[in-house]
């Protein structure tokens, strides 16, 4: 049966593990989990990275990638108003624009 009531994310990304949670609408949570987190890996493929795994645990839901309809994520530094990452201690991406490339890639 092919649900399509909409699903949420959490990410809490970490400089050695990422944690992610992935929810109904109405706040049941059908799953959390974790995986590790490579602080040297370009913002572009981590972060793809993590819409891959949430794609396939939506999948594993029975669930179209389409009902994920948002992602809450959590990085380890500052982020301004912009969306742009100024500064990570865990991770070498100095003013980086994360919403920008979360936004291209979930879209």
């Amino acid at each position: 049966m092919q649900h399509t009531n909409p699903l949420y994310a959490g990410v809490d990304v970490g400089g050695t593990k990422t944690l992610m949670i992935l929810a109904e609408q109405d706040g049941t949570i059908l799953s959390e989990w974790r995986v590790g987190s490579d602080a040297q890996t370009d913002p572009e493929t981590f972060l793809g990275g993590i819409l891959n795994e949430l794609r396939r645990e939506v999948a594993k839901h029975g669930r179209d990638a389409a009902t994920l309809q948002g992602i809450g994520i959590g990085l380890p530094g500052v982020i301004g108003p912009a969306g742009i990452l100024t500064h990570a201690p865990a991770f070498p991406w100095q003013e980086t624009p994360v919403a920008d490339i979360l936004g291209q890639l979930f879209d």
